[in-house]
């Protein structure tokens, strides 16, 4: 514990400069690392988080690890703002591309979507919507990557034949005989 932080009580004026200090480091950093609009983003991220998980709350008594665990939720907020970016297309110095899709198609598309089951849907949003990689997903569902990669397939494939045939793919036959 440092000596220079402030009482260790819970009072809320405490808490306040504990979070002051907090705020003033985080965005000192965090602007330096980002830059204005982005820094500033991340702070109030990483603040709405640490606030949402009661962090601030469980360790407002103690600045130094208050201040550890900070730097580690900004840690992933920047890292999730880089993912975020490189996932999205675009075209020279920051413009993003505008593709003009079809009313027609969005709507069978999205209307394809609402009938496949719950477990795609959230597959699919996860992997192809939200970005999040195929071996992260098997890593946090506990199941081998192979899985996950065989089930976006088959899931991608029913989407494709309800947008494309207004159908769910039957299940092939079963052989008969030898």
């Amino acid at each position: 514990m440092s000596t220079t932080s402030p009482c260790l009580s819970s009072s809320p004026a405490t808490t306040r400069l504990v979070v002051e200090r907090l705020y003033r480091a985080l965005r000192s950093r965090m602007l330096r690392l980002c830059g204005h609009e982005d820094g500033e983003d991340v702070v109030q991220e990483t603040l709405a988080r640490l606030i949402a998980h009661g962090v601030v709350a469980a360790h407002a008594g103690d600045p130094d690890t208050l201040r550890k665990v900070a730097f580690g939720y900004a840690r992933r907020v920047v890292f999730e703002l880089y993912r975020r970016r490189m996932r999205s297309p675009t075209c020279g110095e920051g413009v993003e591309l505008a593709i003009s899709v079809p009313f027609e198609a969005v709507f069978a598309l999205k209307t394809a979507f609402a009938k496949l089951s719950r477990a795609d849907q959230q597959l699919l949003w996860a992997v192809d919507v939200e970005g999040i990689e195929q071996l992260e997903i098997a890593r946090i569902v506990g199941i081998p990557a192979g899985t996950v990669r065989a089930r976006v397939t088959r899931a991608r494939g029913r989407l494709a034949a309800w947008v494309e045939f207004g159908m769910p793919v039957a299940p092939l036959p079963t052989p008969v005989g030898p």
